[in-house]
């Protein structure tokens, strides 16, 4: 993408990002974020047909704010069953919510940016044609590993 590309264009015009109104839009990407305190969560990208886009506010793996990336998951299409597999800190649960369409309202942000505020399932998505990704295999603690195993006294090591 050159520089010509946007030699006349203003601002705060570039016309790439969603504006403040309901879309109808899939989810394209996700980021993993972490807050100045140390908190991790993670942000999703969504896109409406003609590329325009907008970001949701990260959803933070706190008590507080998981009810809201259950919301946002629901408004994907996730099921309950799904859900049940779904482990926030683990990216590859982010995958699940790729590629999913829903409806988002995009509001003016208190730092002049344009950013999705709310969510719903978009009408007529449920049920319809749209990949579901494969369940996850539930989380397992993996085995440390001990580099000198114990054996027992009549055991010969060759």
């Amino acid at each position: 993408m050159p520089l010509n590309d946007y030699w006349d264009t203003e601002p705060g015009q570039g016309g790439a990002y969603l504006e403040a109104g309901w879309h109808d839009v899939r989810t394209t990407d996700f980021r993993l974020a972490s807050a100045h305190s140390g908190n991790k969560g993670v942000e999703f990208t969504v896109a409406d047909k003609d590329g325009r886009r907008s970001k949701t506010s990260a959803f933070w793996f706190s008590d507080g704010s998981l009810p809201h990336l259950a919301k946002f998951a629901k408004a994907c299409g996730m099921t309950r069953e799904q859900a049940a597999m779904y482990e926030p800190t683990r990216e590859d649960s982010h995958r699940m919510l790729l590629n999913k369409p829903l409806r988002v309202l995009v509001e003016k942000g208190s730092k002049g940016y344009h950013e999705v505020t709310d969510y719903e399932p978009r009408k007529g998505a449920q049920g319809s044609a749209v990949p579901v990704a494969p369940p996850l295999q539930p989380f397992v603690e993996p085995v440390p590993f001990d580099p000198e195993p114990t054996l027992a006294p009549d055991e010969d090591v060759f």
